[in-house]
């Protein structure tokens, strides 16, 4: 671990006020900066699939319950659905899919409208997440110039990421399973997972988000029995194509450590 610290530390040495990091391992931890809180962009999207996944266990909502969609609910940014002929309806699992492995807005939308804002920020009061907020829809540029964002750290989303990665009483193993398996199905792979290779048995769980100066990546690693808990945080970028390279070479010294 200290020698994981020390590589992921030398890396980032000409821009660490940049970066806010939590890292959790059967060894140890690396936190840097890890509980400031800053703009969440899509990696929010992680607790709202662990709430609607709660929410499903508790019968409120169906997996295979189809969802219309009218046109005036379709958003840009990343994603498919806006963009696709003839798509006005989906089952709620299709909408948790697209949410997570290709960051669709509009399927976060429609979910959050499903399982409630209220819903999702009591999640984050349940498990003492006090730097996690949800004030806003994705692509919601008239909230964002009313001064509401959504907001996270470092440390609330390895605390997410271990509801979803080991056994506890908010949520059973049949949907924490779930939920690994559309993380394994992320198509945004440029940052942490860059250097994976499926040849090393290393294995990635991985969400993104991303926003204009911004770049994270939240991550659950596996070989074997052996996970680390990830959550690489990042702004204050003119480039977010550079901040996109150092969480590349910082997934490495992960691919590393875990080798």
């Amino acid at each position: 671990m200290l020698h994981l610290e020390k590589r992921i530390c030398e890396t980032i040495k000409d821009y660490r006020d940049r970066f806010f990091i939590a890292i959790s391992t059967d060894e140890g931890t690396i936190q840097l900066n890890a509980d400031r809180q800053v703009r969440a962009a899509s990696v929010v999207k992680v607790p709202i699939m662990i709430e609607a996944f709660r929410q499903v266990e508790a019968g409120s909502v169906e997996l295979d319950q189809p969802i219309d969609i009218d046109e005036g609910s379709k958003v840009g940014g990343c994603g498919v659905i806006k963009y696709l002929t003839r798509s006005n309806r989906f089952t709620f699992r299709n909408l948790l899919e697209l949410m997570v492995i290709v960051s669709d807005n509009t399927a976060a939308n429609l979910v959050l409208d499903k399982v409630g804002v209220n819903s999702v920020n009591q999640l984050f009061e349940q498990l003492g997440c006090r730097n996690t907020q949800i004030e806003r829809k994705f692509m919601d540029a008239e909230a964002i110039e009313a001064g509401r964002d959504n907001y996270t750290s470092a440390s609330d989303m390895v605390t997410l990421l271990k509801i979803i990665g080991e056994t506890n009483a908010l949520i059973t193993q049949s949907s924490r399973s779930q939920m690994l398996e559309i993380l394994s199905r992320q198509q945004f792979r440029q940052k942490l997972p860059c250097y994976s290779d499926p040849d090393s048995g290393v294995r990635f769980y991985n969400k993104t988000g991303e926003i204009p100066g911004v770049e994270h990546d939240v991550a659950i690693v596996q070989r074997g029995k052996a996970r680390i808990y990830a959550a690489v945080l990042t702004q204050g970028w003119q480039n977010n194509g550079m901040a996109q390279r150092y969480l590349a070479e910082i997934g490495k010294h992960l691919i590393a450590y875990m080798s």
